[in-house]
């Protein structure tokens, strides 16, 4: 672990663990992630008792992701390497379409992943599905029939007509979630949302080829518990899920099609735009992979622009774990791209809102303007104490021509969409009083209206050197 992986470890300790001091009242409990037997009372036992090598129970998951109007993605962990299929089928119907992954013209049994991209679907339509297994002849010698899963779970696709729902945003998220997902997900009022995004640093690092108890247990198994079978999640990456031996298993728990993790989708009047801002390689070969492939993200970006997808939201959101910002983004290579692109003060071509993590500090830019804003006393902050907290240092910074927005370790941050206005807020989820960090409407003019008293800390300029 070199020294920058140390500093950022322990200042999500620190957070946490001041988080805990603070008000130890809000973590009355957390949930203990064990692989055990669990007795089920069935008084025909001996008829549905599940069979040894029916494996249709995953050992993590199933989650959701890449959610829109006609295909979502369905992945799960089985216990062992076997075929692992899927059924679905719209709900209320009484037909079910079976997929299994075949290669090379044969069933493929060496998976222990299991991930199915499920296409053709219907707008605004709920579909139920449940899990298939069967092993090989190599795996068993005595029982090599289908195994069909009797959980039945569902999932709704991508409603282009509907105008009003809500999204949950974390950041900066560090593993954490067998202390602090429920807590956070509960006192942000976010049970009820339609969609769930990690922006970022979800893990403590991919090092010592444990990449699969880094994201199954630091949040995958949470998140399946919570919502993750029936609502979609989506992923960004951030420097730390970008480090370590077994990065570049990333893709295979967040498989997408085009075999890409950045993303985008509208639901209504807004779209959603994810980037992967990877970070400085210390390889040359990575790093020219790292440059060509935000080069890639941005010709997408602008590619992006001339659809209908783009012109007709009435709002746009980014989200990038490193943001271009000031005092955020001087150490990234990509920021030189990514600034200039979204600097676009068009109707058509504008971006509302940028959301970034990475530094730990929740602070809001207005558009066109230099004064950061946030609400001094629920950050617990003092100003007086700490008088350029919330205040730009070097460089001078921009006016940017939307609101950005950069999120605190653990953000818990809520999204409501309408035709008229996106309400943000930034909640204080951590503390047993609760509140808010920062609350705003955002208009499709870009125009913003507070929704609790802020502070507004104008630029700092760093004193000369004598």
């Amino acid at each position: 672990m070199n020294m920058m992986q140390k500093s950022s470890l322990a200042a999500a300790l620190v957070a946490a663990c001041a988080a805990v001091q603070a008000d130890s009242e809000v973590y009355d409990h957390y949930f203990s992630w064990q692989q055990a037997p669990v007795r089920v009372d069935d008084p025909q036992a001996g008829n549905n008792v599940r069979h040894q090598v029916d494996f249709t129970v995953p050992l993590h998951g199933p989650w959701l992701t890449l959610p829109a109007e006609t295909s979502m993605t369905v992945t799960w962990i089985t216990r062992v390497p076997c075929a692992g299929g899927i059924q679905y089928r719209e709900k209320g119907t009484e037909e079910w379409t079976t997929r299994w992954t075949v290669k090379y013209g044969q069933v493929d049994y060496s998976r222990e992943i299991q991930s199915y991209h499920l296409t053709g679907l219907k707008p605004a339509t709920e579909y139920e599905y449940r899990l298939l297994s069967n092993c090989d002849n190599y795996s068993t010698a005595y029982h090599m029939v289908k195994s069909v899963g009797r959980e039945i779970y569902s999932f709704k696709t991508v409603d282009p007509k509907r105008d009003h729902y809500k999204m949950f945003v974390t950041s900066d998220f560090h593993g954490g979630s067998r202390l602090i997902l429920d807590p956070m997900i509960d006192n942000c009022g976010a049970n009820d949302a339609d969609f769930y995004l990690f922006n970022g640093d979800n893990v403590e690092d991919h090092v010592g080829h444990n990449i699969r108890h880094n994201i199954t247990f630091g949040y995958l198994d949470d998140v399946v518990r919570k919502w993750g079978t029936s609502k979609p999640t989506l992923f960004v990456r951030g420097n730390h899920d970008v480090w370590g031996i077994d990065t570049y298993k990333y893709g295979d728990y967040f498989p997408q099609p085009d075999g890409k993790t950045y993303y985008a989708f509208r639901q209504g009047p807004a779209l959603f735009i994810l980037i992967d801002t990877l970070w400085k390689a210390k390889e040359q070969l990575q790093e020219e992979q790292h440059l060509a492939y935000l080069d890639e993200q941005a010709d997408w970006v602008r590619a992006m622009k001339k659809t209908e997808m783009w012109k007709g939201a009435k709002f746009r959101i980014a989200f990038m774990h490193v943001a271009p910002f000031p005092g955020e983004g001087d150490t990234w290579v990509g920021e030189h791209l990514f600034k200039g692109l979204f600097d676009d003060e068009s109707k058509d071509g504008r971006i509302h809102m940028l959301v970034g993590g990475h530094v730990h500090e929740y602070w809001r830019l207005n558009p066109n303007t230099r004064e950061t804003r946030v609400s001094a006393t629920a950050s617990g902050y003092d100003p007086k104490k700490y008088p350029a907290k919330w205040a730009f240092r070097d460089p001078v910074p921009e006016r940017f021509p939307y609101v950005a927005v950069s999120c605190e370790c653990t953000e818990g941050m809520t999204i409501e969409v309408s035709p008229e206005k996106l309400t943000v807020k930034s909640h204080r989820w951590s503390v047993k009083d609760g509140g808010l960090r920062d609350a705003f409407e955002l208009m499709p003019d870009c125009q913003v209206k507070d929704l609790i008293e802020t502070t507004a800390y104008s630029f700092v300029p760093p004193a000369k050197k004598n």
